[in-house]
């Protein structure tokens, strides 16, 4: 074996991968044999499509294990062989002295687990038993009724539509942050990038946060009037009021706003709407 693969490096011989692959899974027979024949013996596996070859495969296997038949009393046409790869098939045979072709059992029964194992990757086969699947039949059961209350549920729409329309809302005030200086990044490198969207998602949280502290002193000054319809449609997420494109001084000691002076203005405005953007929700 491992002067054909010298030969094969020094390129001196053609070698067939694919038999080199199968002579080393049958010097390999009795391990597999040992560790998967009793996991096939005793699990119970379930197809996605009803009548997938490999389950007649498989079902073949069971019941000459659970009967202790070996594969090598078994004649050759008594296998389900229509789940066999086209590139695989005829590594799966071999002649006798009279020239017949006969099935390799061994083989067999090793593409019977490595088709398992792609299958169960796939999702195409799996175990009804398994904690996976119990936990992916159950999400899935939750999802089904969460629709099935999203289609009967108008209210459940309109708050979903409500969410999706914040969201939206505060990407279109971090574009509005992001464009200035025209829209022209500045950046040269990966971390200057990194750093243009952690200190544009900085200034956008603080301009909700100013909007959400004056917001909250308004509702706290309107509760006693009880005039505070006119507040709950009022959205945090405006700039209309911020000036992006000021000039800015850091040399001079920052006077602290007066928000109550900013409140006490905004209770006798006419409409509030005008100085903040009403987006829905």
């Amino acid at each position: 074996m491992y002067s054909r693969v010298a030969e094969y490096m020094e390129n001196s011989a053609n070698c067939d991968e694919i038999a080199f692959e199968w002579e080393r899974i049958d010097s390999m027979a009795r391990r597999f044999k040992q560790h998967l024949r009793p996991l096939l013996r005793t699990i119970d596996l379930s197809a996605t499509r009803v009548n997938a070859p490999i389950q007649e495969a498989i079902h073949f296997l069971k019941t000459a294990f659970q009967k202790d038949r070996s594969l090598h009393q078994i004649a050759s046409e008594d296998f389900p062989t229509d789940f066999f790869p086209v590139r695989e098939k005829r590594y799966l045979y071999q002649r006798n002295e009279t020239g017949q072709k006969h099935l390799i059992p061994d083989r067999y029964e090793f593409l019977v687990y490595r088709l398992v194992r792609h299958r169960l990757e796939a999702g195409d086969l799996f175990c009804r038993d398994s904690v996976h699947f119990r936990s992916w039949e159950y999400d899935n059961i939750i999802s089904s009724l969460y629709l099935l209350d999203f289609v009967d549920s108008p209210l459940l729409r309109k708050n979903v539509q409500t969410a999706l329309n914040r969201g939206e809302s505060y990407h279109q005030l971090r574009r509005a942050v992001s464009y200035a200086n025209f829209g022209k990044l500045r950046f040269t490198s990966e971390d200057d990038q990194h750093l243009w969207h952690e200190c544009s998602r900085l200034v956008t949280n603080c301009i909700i946060f100013y909007n959400m502290t004056i917001l909250s002193l308004l509702w706290e000054r309107q509760e006693a009037t009880q005039d505070m319809a006119h507040i709950a449609h009022i959205s945090p997420v405006a700039w209309q009021h911020i000036n992006f494109y000021g000039r800015y001084e850091f040399t001079k000691a920052s006077e602290p706003i007066n928000m109550e002076e900013i409140v006490e203005a905004l209770a006798h405005h006419p409409t509030i709407s005008v100085w903040m953007k009403e987006i829905p929700g």
